[in-house]
């Protein structure tokens, strides 16, 4: 279920990324954690990593930072590289626990109930991720490019929904 927010591709440093070959293929959104991908726990915005998010946004292509840091850690660093942020990632582990129990439910054979009980709540949980991050790319990304003319962001979208509302 989660598998879609799981990485297809494992590099060695977020400057290894071939953002321009993305954008080529249609990407126009980034979501990225901080610590430990862009910079070590705790580091500031470096004048490298400002410098990647700038050449990101001159492609064309939108940045979202999600922690589960405090607010007082992200935002001073989003700002630094001009990017939005949403503190989302808690619900996301919260998920994967809750998927591993149902996981333990099923290994134990636990009441059928019970399971789709469980399985009802982890969809629900998974549903709301995907609403709040929907609103925050109506709000940023579709705002935007419809603002620049970029009407194609209405078929992705269309598309993204079609995909979600499976």
């Amino acid at each position: 279920m989660l598998e879609r927010f799981y990485p297809n591709e494992y590099l060695d440093s977020v400057y290894d990324i071939d953002f321009e070959m993305y954008y080529k293929q249609g990407i126009r959104g980034i979501i990225s954690d901080i610590d430990n991908t862009l910079v070590p726990h705790g580091a500031p915005a470096t004048e490298e990593i400002v410098a990647l998010f700038d050449k990101i946004h001159k492609l064309g292509i939108d940045t979202c930072l999600i922690s589960n840091n405090q607010e007082p850690r992200v935002e001073p660093f989003a700002y630094a590289v001009k990017s939005k942020y949403i503190f989302v990632l808690n619900r996301l582990r919260r998920i994967e626990g809750q998927v591993r129990g149902l996981q333990a439910m099923v290994e134990s054979n636990a009441y059928c109930n019970d399971i789709l009980t469980q399985s009802a709540a982890v969809n629900a949980a998974v549903n709301a991720f995907n609403r709040e991050l929907l609103a925050e790319h109506l709000r940023t990304c579709v705002a935007r490019d419809l603002k620049d003319g970029h009407d194609e962001i209405v078929d992705e979208l269309a598309a993204t929904l079609q995909k979600l509302m499976k």
